[in-house]
């Protein structure tokens, strides 16, 4: 990261807050972000935590002091690269486009529309063609309702007899064939039923993922006194961004878990209990 454009990115964003006279305060009101993290945010400390949720705060930082969060993140991604973001660039999400003027013109210059009937009515050709349309539908017509009949499909109706006897023919050919008839269906496997009820309870601010069953994945940031339910038959797959600011509850039994404040710890949970996993590195 270049420390000096990222320092010049957050002194930008402090400055328009300070000019919007929106205070940090406010900022924690409405997002419930702690304040040790809005200060990082405004001196350019971005390494404070993992990036998947430093960008999550400075999206909500953006748009509470009136910011478009897409662009924000933008010139974000350019400090980190080393360029210079200025003041100007930053997109006010409230600021409207001014109409535009409406166009009027001139009724004087405009030539009358003439009330005359159209062209083509005044065309010596039109009443011929008319005519002459009018002659090839009415032979249509009568080309399909008398020389078209003898196409007609007819159905034979099978005599009821007939039927009764194909159908006797068959069931006896059933019963001296046992063998031919279709197979029963295999039963089909039967699908586990959830018996995992996993609550994830917050103390503090933290980004946390979750892995449901190897299948199905969340991500969300929970704020202080908040909490998610999920359910599993299998087991769930954790990412605790901030492990020291939560609490794990499984089918209503407290887990014997001791996070560390701001450290991200890697787990897995199911029925046997929970097991700390090593974190997976990723290359910036």
């Amino acid at each position: 990261m270049n420390t000096a454009k990222l320092k010049e990115f957050a002194e930008e964003l402090k400055a328009i807050r300070e000019e919007k006279k929106i205070t940090l305060q406010q900022i924690k009101a409405r997002t419930r972000i702690d304040m040790a993290y809005l200060e990082a945010i405004e001196e350019g400390n971005f390494n404070i935590m993992p990036q998947v949720y430093m960008r999550a705060f400075i999206k909500e930082y953006a748009e509470s002091i009136g910011l478009d969060s897409k662009d924000t993140l933008a010139k974000y991604d350019l400090a980190k690269e080393g360029k210079l973001v200025a003041t100007s660039e930053f997109v006010d999400k409230r600021e409207e486009e001014p109409a535009e003027k409406p166009e009027f013109r001139d009724s004087t210059t405009e030539s009358p529309v003439p009330m005359d009937k159209p062209q083509f009515y005044q065309q010596n050709w039109f009443i011929p063609a008319v005519v002459g349309a009018s002659v090839i539908v009415v032979f249509l017509l009568v080309y399909l309702a008398f020389f078209k009949s003898d196409d007609e499909i007819v159905v034979r109706e099978k005599p009821y007899q007939e039927i009764i006897e194909q159908k006797k023919q068959r069931f006896e050919l059933n019963e001296s064939n046992p063998d031919q008839q279709t197979p029963l269906k295999e039963s089909q496997p039967e699908i586990k039923e959830p018996n995992l009820r996993l609550r994830i309870l917050a103390t503090d601010t933290s980004w946390v993922k979750v892995v449901i069953d190897s299948d199905s994945t969340s991500d969300f940031i929970l704020y202080p006194e908040r909490y998610k339910t999920f359910t599993g038959a299998e087991g769930f797959d954790l990412v605790l961004g901030n492990s020291g600011g939560v609490k794990l509850i499984l089918n209503a039994d407290t887990l014997n878990f001791k996070g560390i404040h701001k450290k991200v710890k890697h787990l897995y949970i199911n029925e046997a209990g929970i097991k700390l996993l090593p974190m997976e590195k990723k290359s910036e």
